[in-house]
């Protein structure tokens, strides 16, 4: 039968919480009116709490506005946006599916490393998506020059089928703006050397987009510290965990791609989203790596098995 609805907010029905964050709660929703009807969304909903707040509604405003403009096969879409019966609220496409994270934990739990051409092609999509991203423009087809600011293995999603989008963009601004509280806001072990000081531009999501690839392709992060303090210090002037001493299959030319894209000096990582996706297109098979995808999901999130249990023997 179908699921009882939480509640319901204009043509949407709220099914269960999906997340929730200091601002919003995001809900699994079914459409029960308009030409939708009958579809799965994921809606997005600012805290009753924050719809007082002018800064709180102009900012998720603001991230409505910047999505509308977003069309790209690896970005979550969004279908549409408004105050429905006084709530201030967001209608993305629901991804049946699971995050990069919940990917890794299951991969860590597991001892199972990912294939190092699927983690390549994870790596590849998420530059893909940055590209349009960073080339976004307004309705009148001016550059915006858009950052997305949060980019980590939390907020790139598989569906069941396969498809990789990139999400979640609460936290997207303007290049050159700069980070107030960067370190406490976002993940700091997903921050560049410039945006732990502040200071963020589209080579900070390319910096962000290296770490989760290491991490993709070793289940370990490239810089470590006990304390934000150790950490922040590893970051701006530690080098990377070499790639090869984590996984034998990543020497040579591939760590030459990770060691570019992690320098500390941004003028001498890859200049763009797209240069580093070029890069990496070398290390895996554009059908093979894809279409390893949903198998490896499956298995990843099947319940373990026991084995076969043997009649006693009497």
């Amino acid at each position: 039968g179908q699921e009882k609805p939480l509640e319901r907010v204009g043509a949407y029905e709220l099914l269960s919480l999906l997340g929730t964050g200091g601002t919003s709660d995001v809900y699994f929703s079914r459409v029960v009116e308009g030409p939708r009807a009958g579809e799965y969304v994921a809606l997005k909903r600012l805290h009753k709490r924050r719809a007082g707040d002018p800064a709180a509604v102009r900012a998720f405003e603001a991230e409505a506005k910047l999505l509308s403009l977003l069309e790209h096969p690896n970005i979550v879409r969004t279908l549409d946006t408004g105050v429905f019966d006084g709530h201030h609220c967001l209608v993305m496409e629901a991804i049946e599916g699971h995050d990069l994270a919940q990917i890794l934990r299951k991969c860590r739990a597991r001892k199972k490393q990912l294939p190092v051409e699927v983690a390549c092609f994870l790596g590849k999509v998420l530059l893909d998506a940055l590209a349009a991203v960073h080339g976004a423009k307004d309705e009148k087809g001016t550059p915006i020059d858009l950052v997305h600011g949060d980019i980590s293995p939390h907020n790139v999603f598989v569906s069941k089928t396969g498809q990789v989008k990139l999400g979640d963009f609460g936290r997207a601004r303007r290049a050159g703006t700069l980070l107030s509280r960067a370190v406490n806001e976002g993940r700091p072990s997903y921050l560049s050397p410039e945006a732990l000081s502040g200071e963020v531009d589209p080579s900070s999501d390319l910096w962000a987009a290296a770490v989760t690839l290491y991490e993709l392709l070793t289940l370990e992060q490239p810089f470590l510290g006990n304390t934000l303090d150790e950490l922040t210090l590893t970051i701006r002037s530690k080098r990377e965990r070499p790639l090869r001493d984590r996984r034998d299959e990543c020497s040579g030319p591939l760590e030459a791609v990770l060691r570019r894209a992690l320098e500390k000096d941004r003028a001498h990582r890859f200049p763009t989203a797209k240069a580093f996706s070029q890069a990496l297109s070398a290390h895996f098979h554009p059908v093979r790596a894809p279409s390893q995808l949903p198998g490896l999901v499956k298995e990843l999130f099947a319940p373990i098995s026991k084995g076969p249990v043997r009649p006693s023997e009497s």
